[in-house]
């Protein structure tokens, strides 16, 4: 009789921008292998594709094979916040070595981080259009059409995770 239990394998640690703030749908793929039965079941809560919230969440998975045998691993999913990705944003306009410009950038990331840490989410997305402004106004200049597209994109995303 089998009565080994099948090996399951998870993720290390999955990060996911928040998209909303809601948290942010995430995938993520898990496996089992067991020495008898070739297709042992796997359940895991929170299923992939759930939505996230914000932040941290453990996620459980349990294989269990033909015979009964069961395994139970866990795995986090974090999904950054407006703040942490504010900060990633604020990263990439430093690693992009702007001089003034891009210091001017980086005021603006600073203020929506205040303003989110201040529970301001409106005055946050303001700020935010100012920096989109500031980039769309550097396109051709300062930045590339791709670098604007991901400057851009990314402060929308944090428009959208702080709400209307």
């Amino acid at each position: 009789p089998d009565s080994t239990p099948p090996v399951i394998s998870v993720p290390d640690t999955v990060y996911e921008d928040a998209t909303s703030p809601a948290g942010a749908v995430v995938t993520y793929s898990v496996g089992a292998v067991d020495d008898i039965d070739p297709n042992p079941t796997i359940t895991c809560n929170p299923a992939s594709g759930s939505v996230f919230a914000q932040l941290l969440t453990t996620v459980t998975c349990t294989a269990i094979d033909a015979a009964g045998n069961s395994a139970l691993k866990s795995f986090d999913v974090v999904v950054k916040d407006a703040n942490w990705q504010l900060l990633d944003l604020e990263s990439l306009v430093s690693n992009l070595n702007l001089g003034k410009l891009g210091a001017s950038l980086r005021d603006k990331l600073e203020a929506a981080r205040r303003f989110v840490a201040s529970d301001k989410p409106n005055q946050a997305r303001d700020t935010l259009s100012s920096f989109i402004n500031q980039v769309n106004a550097q396109i051709g200049k300062a930045f590339t059409a791709d670098q604007a597209t991901e400057l851009i994109a990314r402060a929308t995303r944090i428009q959208n995770v702080l709400g209307s």
